[in-house]
Order: C-alpha cells, then sequence, then structure tokens
C-alpha cells in the first residue's frame, strides 16, 4: 500500500481545518471591533445627547439671570410711585426665584469642576445681595459671572475644559471668601 495517499489526506484535512479555523476567528474579531466600535459611539452619542439636554435646561435659566440683572441696573435708586419702600424689594424676590430656578438646574451638570464652579457662583451671588463692596458696580459683576457660567456651561457641552475664570469670577470669589471671613465661617 502506498504510505502518501493516507498522509496526504491527513495533511488536506489538517490544512483544510487550520484554514476554516483562521477563517472564521477573523471573522469573529471583525464582527467584535464593529460590535465594539458602534457601543462606544453610542455611549459617546448617549453622553453628547445628555451635555446637550442639561444645556439646553440651564441656558435659559442663565440668560434670566443676565436680563434681570439688566433690569436691575436700570431701576431708580428711589421708586418714585412709592418712595418709603425699598426700591428692590420686589426686584430682589424676581432675583431669588430666577436664581434658585437656575441653582436647582444646575445640579443636573454630572461633572463635578463644573457644577462646582456653578455652585460658587450662585453662592457668591449672596455675597452681593448682602454687601455692597464689590470689586465693581456689583450688577456689571454679577454680568460678568453670568457671562462666565456661559463659557463654562458650553465648555461642558463641547466636554473640553472650562475656560479660565474672568476677572468677574475671581472677583467673586475674592469677595466671597471675604465675606464668608467677616461671618466666621
Amino acid at each position: 500500500m502506498d504510505w502518501i495517499s493516507p498522509v496526504s489526506g491527513l495533511v488536506g484535512a489538517l490544512v483544510g481545518g487550520g484554514v476554516s479555523l483562521y477563517g472564521t476567528r477573523m471573522t469573529l474579531i471583525t464582527q467584535l471591533d464593529a460590535q465594539y466600535r458602534q457601543t462606544h459611539m453610542s455611549l459617546e452619542q448617549a453622553a453628547a445627547a445628555e451635555r446637550g439636554r442639561i444645556t439646553d435646561l440651564l441656558a435659559p435659566r442663565l440668560v434670566a439671570l443676565i436680563e434681570h440683572v439688566r433690569e436691575w441696573r436700570e431701576r431708580p435708586a428711589i421708586d418714585p410711585e412709592h418712595p418709603n419702600y425699598p426700591p428692590y424689594s420686589g426686584f430682589e424676590d424676581e432675583w431669588l426665584r430666577r436664581l434658585m430656578d437656575a441653582q436647582l438646574a444646575a445640579l443636573e451638570i454630572p461633572r463635578d469642576d463644573v457644577r462646582d464652579l456653578f455652585t460658587e457662583a450662585f453662592e457668591s451671588f449672596r455675597w452681593w445681595r448682602s454687601s455692597t463692596a464689590a470689586v465693581r458696580s456689583p450688577f456689571d459683576a454679577m454680568e460678568d459671572v453670568i457671562e462666565y457660567l456661559v463659557m463654562c456651561l458650553f465648555a461642558f457641552r463641547r466636554d473640553v475644559p472650562v475656560p479660565e475664570p474672568t476677572g468677574g469670577m475671581e472677583g467673586a470669589r475674592s469677595g466671597w471668601e471675604a465675606w464668608k471671613a467677616d461671618l466666621g465661617e
């Protein structure tokens, strides 16, 4: 009997099985890689959608704060219709309502660094309400801080680092720290 015929059949079967196994392995690797990329893209899209939702939630509230500060700046020092009442009492009530609305919306921000900036800024607004020792006009400084928060919000939306603090934010920080020190906190 010829020994080459059985060996060649065995070799053919082994080579065919190896090629088949290699082909199956490469197909599975390609499929897993595609699934990984699709899942990764889906997660990125979901995160981007969430950042967009939070931005859409918070941006109008920041705009409302800026509008209120601008309206507040235009108010006369004494209300001619009610000279015996504080001129800002109704404005302060509306400011506190808008501020609380923005504070609650800011709690949705998942990134600690951005959420902490918003918390710090909103806390500093209490200092401006109870102190006239702002770096410049409290209205200008408050508007600067809100504009900085808008820049931070859109940096968060693009998933990039927040910009360096502006002069208004630095003034808010120093005034806030001085106010807390005066209170003994």
